[in-house]
């Protein structure tokens, strides 16, 4: 994984990947978190949708740094989607 990571960091795919592995059979929350977390500074609203239903993830989601993430997450994805959103405008 390391050197999958130095060859190619932003290869989103791949360190979910690695995550789901991380988490789903070594058990290890801290890892898959660590994997994860550059994901949540750019990820789109479908796939943080198939990424919390994910269940090689579930037990993630008890995790408070788990959430912290998710919850920065949607705040950004709510926040670029109210500033798409074209103003409503009152008729004069």
């Amino acid at each position: 994984m390391n050197r999958a990571l130095v060859i190619d960091p932003d290869n989103w795919d791949m360190r979910y990947n690695f995550a789901c592995a991380l988490n789903g059979h070594l058990k290890d929350k801290h890892a898959a978190l660590e994997m994860l977390e550059p994901l949540f500074i750019t990820i789109t609203a479908p796939f943080l949708r198939y990424l919390k239903g994910d269940p090689d993830l579930e037990s993630l989601h008890d995790d408070p740094r788990y959430q912290t993430i998710v919850a920065a997450a949607e705040a950004r994805l709510a926040a670029a989607k109210d500033s798409a959103a074209p103003e409503s405008r009152q008729p004069a």
